[in-house]
């Protein structure tokens, strides 16, 4: 229709009218476009509060397993110290080898914190919530990726490091009874115990080290956990949570 009418304007040689229809053509693609471009922006806008909404819940989540973590080495340290301290003394009773067992099995093994990472990720690897980001909250992002990544490869390496000469390799310890898992019922596995007396094993100094080794490893674990959790509530305070 408004081409016919353009048409029949040039045909008439009406050239106020053949300009009008051209502005009224323009105009409405500008408008069109704007509206188009005003559209996209609201929804790059949306996605990247929905985005910002998941590092919030991700962040609260690893907050909640860090809690965990420390907790767990915290109980478990008195235990490896006392079997230490029995070492040390060379307490060699009945009641210092029922004492000194807890701490032999804890020392098995040196469980790591594992965090997500999928929302931090997202932010600052994503071109479109990349535009939404002001350089100060850009810089800040990206710099708590890298410090987590960086706690998470430090985490990992010290999960691994006492297995490089497990206890379940000296001489001494031996293997007990089946016992049931207190975490996952309905799951059992042989607990440690001294295969010489424990006279003989306070002067062995190769055994005392793996529970040494142990504790650096646990108190090394909680100091980069304890980084880790001040980094996550200082975003969080920062992003009004």
């Amino acid at each position: 229709m408004l081409l016919r009418r353009v048409m029949d304007h040039v045909k008439d040689q009406n050239w106020l009218a053949v300009g009008i229809d051209f502005l009224i053509v323009v105009s409405g693609v500008f408008i069109g476009l704007q509206v188009s471009e005003w559209n996209d922006n609201r929804k790059d806008r949306l996605a990247y509060e929905l985005a910002r909404e998941r590092l919030i819940a991700e962040t609260q989540a690893n907050l909640e397993a860090v809690d965990g973590f420390l907790a767990g080495k915290e109980a478990s340290l008195p235990a490896v110290r006392t079997s230490i301290d029995i070492l040390r003394n060379c307490t060699d009773t009945p009641e210092g080898l029922e004492q000194f067992l807890p701490g032999l099995n804890i020392i098995r093994g040196t469980p790591t914190l594992r965090l997500r990472h999928t929302a931090i990720d997202s932010l600052t690897g994503n071109e479109v919530f990349l535009a939404q980001q002001n350089e100060t909250e850009r810089n800040r992002l990206d710099e708590l990726r890298r410090q987590l990544a960086q706690a998470q490869d430090t985490l990992n390496w010290l999960e691994t490091w006492p297995f490089d000469s497990p206890i379940e390799k000296h001489p001494a310890v031996g293997m007990s009874e089946l016992v049931e898992s207190t975490v996952i019922p309905g799951i059992f596995d042989r607990r440690l115990t001294l295969t010489v007396p424990l006279a003989d094993a306070c002067t062995n100094p190769a055994l005392a080290k793996h529970f040494y080794l142990w504790e650096r490893v646990a108190l090394f674990q909680s100091l980069r956990a304890g980084q880790v959790k001040t980094w996550l509530e200082e975003n969080l305070a920062v992003m009004g949570e």
